[in-house]
């Protein structure tokens, strides 16, 4: 950025950039950055990250920033184009009684990782499942009009003192039915026989527990959703044995989000609004398409944190369905003997979280090109697409592709076409002179001289040039 001035709201600063020909706002120590695993109501900014950092940048950067942008702004036109003509070309496939009867009649698994492990419980009786979320999911199903059918999966650590010793699982089964009786029968007034045809048909819950899963709640998330996508349950919602649902018929609003997907029908992730930390999914409801396409429901690099902010953010802006009007809250003092936490916190799978977003984003994007529909659009800030940056930018590709302009091109053509194919890029043979792909001339794609890149995003040709 550069130049700068007073703006008019209190406390503020005004920052000009040259390469978004805005201006930047920041509003002092109130910024806070997104969220990584860190509770809302706990974090407050005002540190290093909340504030503007000025540093020096030579005019050739700026140009190269420039160019990036530019070649940036040229590959998302071109996407939104491709997408705009698939969704008018298939837009038949999304007939909205179509989507309202699949939903009405699918099958939910909800997947809830649990321990007694410091907590205050006794027995099974006194577990905080009962009291928070169970309660309140009875409470928030209209079991009078419901035709969904749906299915605790709940994961233990093998040799839980409470949960999974002696007889409890018995005593565990006989409470779900006595608190789902109890919960359906005050919210509808509806006769014993009736309560019992609900509980036979519409509700029901599988216990399940693991050796070798102890402080790894994420990865109990993985197998009870790979459990669930077995059993071949539509839907997959994964919360927590503290969680107060506070919106009735959430299951629906959800459902209806991810089948209305003009793109791919079911594909992508929705989920409440929490009121502890609103800016991620805390909570994450899928369709199976998720596991079909990711292999499982997080990946197996987070054990505890940091699992949420990555579902949160691996679909992209257009395919990440959140709900203001859907609200859930946590009762995180439930039962716990002190603090929020109830295992070890892994601090060290921070460090991996951006690697896993991208290796996300290339497997999304591969799983939806391989199906005939529009790839997702490169993540995108303020007008530039870092992977961009990362194809062009990254020193060792632009010596692989000056290798191949200088006629050395069988020992980097492999690897040049490798990186591309990482970012879900097609790529096309480079064109033979000028025209609107041309990258050193003229024509409508022209984005700069110096070495071209020449890919293909729904068949058409990108140049891209590297100074």
């Amino acid at each position: 950025g550069g130049g700068g001035g007073e703006d008019e709201s209190p406390g503020g600063l005004r920052l000009h950039s040259e390469l978004l020909q805005d201006y930047l706002q920041c509003p002092g120590g109130g910024a806070a950055a997104a969220a990584k695993g860190v509770p809302g109501s706990a974090y407050h900014g005002g540190g290093p990250d909340a504030v503007f950092r000025p540093t020096a940048a030579a005019a050739e950067a700026v140009t190269t920033a420039i160019r990036l942008r530019d070649m940036s702004s040229h590959i998302n036109r071109l996407h939104r184009n491709e997408t705009e003509k698939y969704i008018m070309k298939h837009a038949s496939h999304y007939q909205k009684e179509q989507i309202t009867e699949t939903i009405q009649t699918a099958s939910i698994a909800i997947i809830i990782p649990m321990t007694s492990k410091g907590t205050e419980m006794t027995s099974v009786k006194e577990s905080p499942f009962w009291f928070n979320t169970f309660q309140t999911f009875c409470y928030s199903i209209d079991w009078a009009a419901n035709r969904n059918k749906f299915t605790f999966f709940i994961g233990f650590d093998k040799g839980d003192p409470i949960y999974d010793l002696g007889d409890s699982w018995n005593d565990f089964r006989k409470e779900f039915k006595s608190n789902a009786g109890m919960g359906i029968s005050w919210q509808t007034g509806m006769s014993p026989e009736k309560v019992t045809n609900i509980l036979e048909t519409q509700l029901a819950v599988e216990l399940h527990d693991f050796g070798d899963l102890a402080g790894a709640p994420s990865q109990v998330v993985n197998r009870l959703a790979g459990l669930a996508y077995d059993a071949g349950f539509d839907y997959i919602y994964q919360i927590n044995d503290d969680t107060e649902i506070e919106t009735k018929q959430w299951h629906l609003k959800f459902m209806k989000a991810l089948a209305s997907n003009p793109v791919f029908p079911n594909f992508g992730v929705t989920g409440p609004t929490d009121s502890l930390n609103p800016k991620i999914f805390t909570h994450a409801f899928v369709h199976r398409t998720h596991i079909e396409a990711i292999g499982s429901f997080f990946p197996s690099t987070f054990k505890n944190w940091w699992s949420d902010d990555w579902i949160s953010t691996v679909y992209g802006e257009k395919h990440t369905f959140r709900h203001a009007d859907v609200q859930i809250t946590h009762n995180v003092e439930a039962q716990k003997t002190s603090g929020w936490n109830r295992y070890d916190i892994d601090y060290s799978a921070q460090y991996f979280l951006e690697k896993e977003i991208r290796q996300g984003f290339v497997t999304l994007n591969r799983f939806l090109r391989g199906r005939g529909a529009p790839g997702l659009p490169l993540p995108d800030v303020c007008g530039f697409s870092p992977a961009v940056g990362d194809l062009v930018a990254h020193r060792h590709q632009a010596e692989v592709l000056a290798a191949r302009a200088q006629g050395e091109e069988e020992a980097g053509r492999a690897e040049y076409q490798e990186n591309l194919a990482r970012l879900g890029l097609v790529v096309a043979p480079p064109p033979g002179g000028g025209g609107d792909s041309d990258s050193g001339g003229g024509g409508d794609d022209d984005i700069g001289g110096g070495l071209g890149i020449d890919f293909e995003i729904g068949g058409h040709v990108v140049g891209a040039a590297v100074k």
